[in-house]
């Protein structure tokens, strides 16, 4: 797992409208081109990053080479966890994708669930 300083963190989830568990939660900051939000990693000369990829990288999900970070919901900008599904890319253009919180927790409530503990983390400096 990458090591995510907290001030990052902090970052990040300033620039995230965090809603409902079930709604989308829009990023705010840059955007793509394509719709899709970005953020820098913080050093001078290093690519964007697509912040879909960095919420469930937050989590401490990697995401294997050959595989993407799909939105169930449609909303390029959202970074709910609940609506991004790390899939190949072949399951991604026929659409044959699971939520990602059911595959992680098996369609259980997310009540003390990493995400959770990563969001109250923001508040408490990370």
């Amino acid at each position: 797992m990458v090591e995510v300083s907290a001030t990052f963190r902090e970052r990040f989830w300033s620039k995230v409208n965090v809603r409902g568990e079930n709604e989308c939660w829009p990023w705010i900051g840059g955007v793509n081109k394509k719709g899709y939000g970005t953020i820098g990693p913080g050093g001078r000369g290093l690519s964007n990053l697509y912040v879909h990829q960095v919420a469930v990288a937050l989590l401490g999900i990697v995401i294997p080479a050959g595989k993407m970070v799909h939105h169930n919901c449609g909303m390029r900008t959202c970074v709910n966890p609940r609506h991004l599904e790390v899939t190949t890319y072949s399951h991604n253009n026929r659409g044959e994708n699971q939520n990602l919180a059911d595959k992680l927790w098996g369609g259980e409530p997310l009540e003390l669930s990493l995400l959770e503990k990563e969001i109250s983390g923001r508040s408490r400096g990370g």
